[in-house]
């Protein structure tokens, strides 16, 4: 009985067996990969970038290779790591595809930069941000990557040394802000839920909430910061950059354009203004969503709207 048994187990474990060779036969690897195959294939990837090679870099050799950037990085780095099937130099074939690639889009710009490096760049440089943009990713192109960081350095070094990004003088005269829509009795306040950076139309009250300071902006003389009592010197009123560009937000203070408001005398409403920013430019105004609680705000078509006609009533 025992010997029966065992011959039984035998024959079982030899069509285990014969199964599993006819998996691996077949190329199909059900097992999971060894932890050591993984942490290899993260050694090339890492001799590719500790050698001093960009995304960019990776765009540039995927595009000449005729592959994804992974698979570029992967190829370079066993160039790099001296594997006999793998020859050449990473250098080499980088200065070939750049000889070919550069000036025609191949890198991605925003895999080495964020936009807020962009809005820096412009407003160091005074040109539009997708100029800006433009030019890093030129500068990339060329392997230029160091270059591209250090004026982009340069550039938030200025914004820190301007006087627009300096703290306002807790005696600057603060305003009210209300529209011909929701009258002189709902003040732009916020609402103070623990974030503080959410804007509404309120009753008007003595909340410092809805004490607004306008900082002219030395870089953009027609321009202004909105920030509040209540919120403090380090947050303005901005833009939400969500791709609609609609959305009001209370954000940290920096070299934004959609922190630079412009306040534009109406010729039909005497003594009122239209509010625009730099980020979502002149055919965009600050509105009120016509909602039935008309509190809350949006970026809206310039048009002869009620909520977009402003008032500014100094405190006394």
């Amino acid at each position: 009985m025992s010997q029966t048994t065992t011959a039984k187990s035998f024959l079982q474990l030899i069509g285990r067996t014969s199964f599993l060779g006819f998996i691996v036969f077949c190329g199909l690897n059900l097992l999971p990969q060894p932890a050591s195959a993984q942490s290899q294939t993260q050694q090339i990837v890492n001799a590719f970038f500790n050698s001093g090679y960009s995304y960019c870099d990776a765009q540039m050799l995927a595009t000449a290779w005729q592959t994804n950037p992974y698979g570029a990085k992967i190829r370079a780095g066993k160039m790099i790591l001296g594997y006999a099937a793998f020859p050449g130099r990473v250098s080499n074939k980088l200065a070939a595809a750049r000889r070919t690639y550069s000036g025609q889009g191949v890198c991605n710009y925003s895999s080495n930069f964020s936009y807020e490096d962009a809005v820096a760049l412009a407003a160091y440089w005074n040109i539009p941000v997708e100029t800006a943009k433009s030019s890093l990713t030129s500068k990339l192109e060329y392997g230029n990557l160091a270059l591209a960081k250090k004026v982009v350095r340069e550039a938030y070094q200025a914004s820190k040394k301007s006087d627009r990004n300096q703290p306002i003088s807790s005696r600057a005269r603060t305003s009210s802000l209300t529209n011909l829509f929701t009258g002189r009795d709902k003040c732009l306040d916020i609402i103070n839920d623990g974030r503080n950076d959410r804007v509404t139309m309120a009753e008007c009250g003595n909340f410092t909430g809805q004490q607004w300071t306008l900082s002219p902006s030395r870089a953009n003389s027609d321009t202004y910061r909105l920030t509040t009592q209540f919120t403090g010197t380090n947050k303005c009123l901005d833009i939400i950059n969500d791709g609609r560009n609609n959305r009001l937000t209370m954000a940290t203070c920096g070299n934004f354009s959609g922190q630079f408001w412009k306040l534009s005398p109406s010729n039909k409403n005497s003594g009122t203004y239209r509010l625009t920013t730099q980020f979502t430019g002149a055919s965009k105004c600050l509105d009120i969503i016509n909602d039935g609680t008309n509190n809350r705000l949006t970026m809206a078509q310039c048009g002869d709207f009620s909520g977009q006609y402003w008032v500014k009533s100094d405190a006394p």
